[in-house]
This record gives structure tokens, sequence and C-alpha cells, in this order.
């Protein structure tokens, strides 16, 4: 059994519409009237159900076909996750270290500190970034320009010495990022990364602390339109 959709009925619904419409603009006409003036009047009568049919159903046909989607992407639609997960995924997939740093021993997330786990890279969008028109047009290109912020945290067992596994990781992101900044174009339209600022220690008031936190911020680029 063949159930219309909401699009189906609406436009349906507007077809009748103009339909009738015709009737209801259409005047009496007399006996008295010429061929010319009742090929006149419906005439006009068309024109103007024409007229109501277009004016009510070209805006629904603009929103139907159109969408706000990522310049870039394929295929054409707007992010299928947020940045971070992109991000943090695209990290992971590319690691290359091994042994006490291998992807399996590292949590990998968007959250924040874990104490059962040793070594942690967590990927957060919590700082503002901007959004400004790039093209001029109702439906111009709008560039976005993200932060994320990638948090190191490291514990050890010997205080006071930031042990050398937080370099390595901090090292190992840059490569990644930097060896293919457009390297989630095609899936998330991200044209580009790059680091505002490299990952660094953060300073500790508690020499005794054996837990080591690091960050860097990673720029994000990525560009929207509807079309």
């Amino acid at each position: 059994m063949f159930i219309p959709n909401i699009d189906t009925l609406f436009t349906l619904t507007l077809f009748f519409l103009c339909f009738f419409s015709m009737f209801l603009t259409f005047p009496k006409m007399t006996e008295s009237k010429t061929r010319t003036s009742i090929f006149y009047r419906f005439s006009t009568a068309t024109s103007t159900g024409f007229q109501l049919f277009t004016s009510l159903l070209t805006p629904k046909l603009y929103f139907f076909i159109m969408q706000w989607q990522v310049a870039g992407k394929t295929p054409a639609g707007d992010h299928t996750q947020s940045i971070q997960i992109s991000v943090k995924d695209f990290i992971r997939n590319n690691w290359a270290l091994t042994g006490t740093l291998s992807t399996i021993r590292i949590l990998f997330s968007t959250g924040w500190y874990d104490r059962n786990r040793p070594y942690q890279i967590h990927f957060r969008h919590d700082s503002a970034g901007t959004a400004v028109p790039y093209t001029l047009g109702a439906s111009g290109l709008q560039r976005y320009d993200d932060v994320i912020n990638i948090h190191f945290w490291v514990s050890k067992s010997k205080s006071n010495v930031e042990p050398t596994e937080l370099d390595q990781m901090y090292n190992e992101v840059m490569r990644i990022i930097g060896s293919d900044r457009t390297g989630l174009e095609s899936s998330q339209g991200i044209c580009a990364m790059w680091f505002l600022r490299p990952p660094y220690t953060l300073p500790s008031p508690d020499s005794e602390i054996s837990v080591y936190h690091g960050i860097g911020s990673l720029r994000v680029v990525y560009y929207k339109l509807f079309a």
C-alpha cells in the first residue's frame, strides 16, 4: 500500500489550492461577452493561479533541494560526527609508537583525566573558534576556524621528574598532523589542521605530584555553505 510522505502531501495540497483558485478568480461570464473577452479572462485566471502556486511551492522546493553542507566533503553533507572525535580518530589511526606507548596502552578520549590509566590523550572542543563570511551572497561560503585542545597525561611513580613518555607523545601527535594536514578533507571536509600552540607541559605547584599534564592547541579549518 502506497503511503505518501509529507512532501508529497504538501505538493498535492498546493496543486488543488491552485486549481480551485482559478475558479475563484475567474469572473462570471455573461452571454454578452465575446470570445476574445472570455479567452482573456481565462488567461488572467490561469496566470493568477500559477503565480499563487509558484509563490507557495518555490520556497519549499528551494529548502528541499538545497542543504547545509561542508565544502569538499564526500559524499556531500554536514559533519557526521563532532570535530574533536574526528581529530581523535585521525590521530589514533595514524599512531606509530609501539611498546609502552602503543595504542592499546594509551587512552584516546574526548573526556578528561582517568586516574586508572598511566597514559592518556584527550581531545577537547572547549575553546572558542571564529566564523567569518568568506564569499558574498545569500548562500556564500562561511569559514570556520575551530580550536581543539589536546591534553596529555602521564602518571609515574617517580615525582619531580618529567617523564620522557610525555615528550614522545607530543612529538608523535605533531608528526601525524604535520605529515598530513589535509587528512580529514574528503571524509569530514576539514581542509587544514595545524598547531596554534605546540604541546607543552603545564607547571605543577607541588613537586611531589607524579601526574604530569601537557596541552597543545590545534587549529581546524573548514568551510560550510547552503548548496
